[in-house]
């Protein structure tokens, strides 16, 4: 129908108190909420479509709230809500986003970027924090600061990830240069705060990396 409402589906997890705030904010849309542990009754009460997905995760590299949303390979466009890390344009960019907020966004960034992401255009907004935007990770990258996150050393990186040891210490220089940080603390700090520490060996990173 020509005067229906754009229909907006927030994809996180049970983060009830975020998920209300974003669905105030949108009020002029008809706004869902898809959460991994809900039943298949209430997964068929969720709309076959949506014109706009937004997820909320420390960062862009946290684990899928869950692999079998509906809308995941609907080419939908999506607005990531980054609660911790702040990532570079070209990183969310590379990452097939439609529009990217960093930490500490207002309201009306919200909006607006719903607002352009519906018309079809891309946003992105640092949000408000003075920190440094993550350069955009490989796949291999993620897997070694994930594993810094748990505590494991240098050696033990190397064998669980089937590489050299010198392979290991050189992803973590690029590391330190991508997250503009000096000490392996700060990579374990970082690692945690942007939700890697939550990878499982069969866990799924957000978007295919290279």
């Amino acid at each position: 129908m020509e005067n229906e409402k754009p229909c907006v589906v927030i994809c996180n997890s049970s983060q009830t108190l975020v998920v209300r705030a974003i669905a105030a904010l949108l009020e002029e849309y008809k706004v869902f909420h898809c959460l991994a542990e809900e039943t298949q009754t209430r997964q068929n009460n969720l709309p076959k479509r949506a014109d706009l997905v937004i997820r909320c995760a420390p960062s862009t590299y946290c684990p899928l709230p869950h692999n079998n949303c509906r809308y995941r390979c609907s080419k939908v466009p999506e607005l990531f809500i980054a609660q911790t890390w702040l990532e570079s344009e070209e990183a969310v960019r590379g990452a097939h986003l439609s529009g990217y907020i960093g930490p500490g966004c207002t309201p009306e960034q919200v909006a607006k970027a719903a607002k352009t992401l519906l018309e079809g255009g891309f946003y992105y907004h640092p949000g408000n924090t003075k920190q440094a935007a993550v350069g955009r990770l490989s796949k291999r990258q993620v897997e070694v600061l994930s594993l810094i996150g748990l505590g494991l050393t240098d050696q033990e990186i190397a064998s669980k990830l089937g590489i050299e040891e010198t392979t290991v210490r050189h992803h973590l220089q690029t590391l330190y240069d991508k997250l503009h940080i000096e000490r392996r603390g700060e990579a374990a700090a970082l690692a945690a705060l942007g939700g890697l520490t939550r990878l499982g060996p069969h866990s799924e990173l957000r978007y295919s990396t290279f």
